[in-house]
């Protein structure tokens, strides 16, 4: 073979090769390596492409051999025509370079479904077949505008309980062993009263205990939890919340004050001190939720009177006639 002959046989197959390029490029950014797909923000694909004429034949050659296949190179027309086929864009449309989008779908266009996590309180979802003492009083618990139905009762084992069917939905329970009986007691406190408030602010519930004659022990529950669904009793420092009203000495009761459009619940207390004074104090209630919080109101000393086991040892206002007449 020739010099000539030689040297045109290695530039066709330098061309066949970079046409072969084209297909292992166009290959590879179609079908991907495994990894996830580019997101739309960035180009994905890039085809290198190389315009090779079906009639092209190397100066010094000899066009039956260099483009006859016969040495074993595919000719340069299908090669391009494969190129065609694999779904590209004409070779006439691309040069080299050239950047081609992602056309597969978005990330951001495949629809999310959520579902909104079931509402689990603890304790029982309803109140048991076989409760005893049961009582009842509706209000709106929660704040959601609609009543809810507070119930105190006694369970199987005797311990007591305080349940909420809220009105809108879902009930939850909570043991609430206060005092010496099997049962509490419950009212609606209008703590977070406003007045003229478009929105009734939430009903908090007190609940009261049996204790020794003269005593009763207290504590509040409101609605909290995920969307103030789950009925909560009070806490004060990690701990449960609870308060002595109490006519045995040291006195001390709860007080209830309304002013400027509001209602303040303070607890008090009154020593005597045996030689005709009285040290007193007082400590305003406050809440975020059901955790509780004071504010020191200080205290007073004032002279010692019968009548200071009563306003000091007993309910005072919020709507509560007394508990020891």
């Amino acid at each position: 073979m020739s010099e000539d002959r030689f040297r045109s046989r290695q530039r066709a197959a330098r061309l066949a090769a970079s046409a072969v390029l084209v297909l292992f490029v166009g290959a590879t950014a179609s079908c991907g390596s495994g990894r996830a797909p580019a997101s739309t923000d960035s180009p994905s694909r890039v085809l290198v492409s190389v315009n090779v004429p079906a009639s092209f034949t190397p100066s010094n050659a000899d066009p039956a051999e260099s483009n006859s296949g016969a040495s074993g190179i595919a000719p340069a027309a299908s090669l391009a025509d494969a190129t065609l086929s694999s779904g590209a864009p004409s070779p006439e449309t691309i040069t080299s370079g050239d950047i081609l989008p992602d056309t597969s779908p978005s990330r951001s266009t495949i629809p999310v479904v959520t579902r909104a996590p079931a509402i689990e309180c603890a304790g029982p979802a309803k109140i048991p077949a076989d409760a005893r003492n049961l009582k009842s009083i509706a209000g709106n618990v929660d704040g959601d505008g609609a009543d809810d139905t507070i119930s105190a009762y006694t369970a199987n084992d005797g311990t007591p309980h305080v349940f909420m069917q809220r009105g809108g939905g879902n009930g939850s329970d909570v043991t609430l062993p206060l005092g010496d009986s099997d049962t509490v007691a419950i009212s609606f406190e209008d703590f977070d009263h406003a007045a003229g408030a478009a929105v009734p602010p939430p009903l908090v519930v007190l609940a009261l205990g049996a204790a020794p004659a003269g005593s009763r022990v207290a504590t509040f529950l409101s609605a909290a939890g995920p969307d103030n669904h789950c009925l909560t009793r009070w806490t004060s420092g990690g701990q449960p919340f609870t308060f002595t009203i109490d006519q045995r000495g040291p006195f001390s009761g709860l007080l209830c004050d309304g002013a400027a459009g509001h209602v303040y619940y303070v607890l008090r207390t009154a020593t005597p001190d045996g030689a005709g004074s009285v040290a007193t104090t007082s400590r305003e209630i406050r809440h975020i939720g059901a955790v509780a919080s004071f504010n020191d109101l200080g205290g007073q000393t004032i002279p010692d009177d019968p009548a200071v086991q009563h306003n000091y040892g007993d309910i005072q206002g919020c709507g509560h006639p007394p508990l020891f007449p």
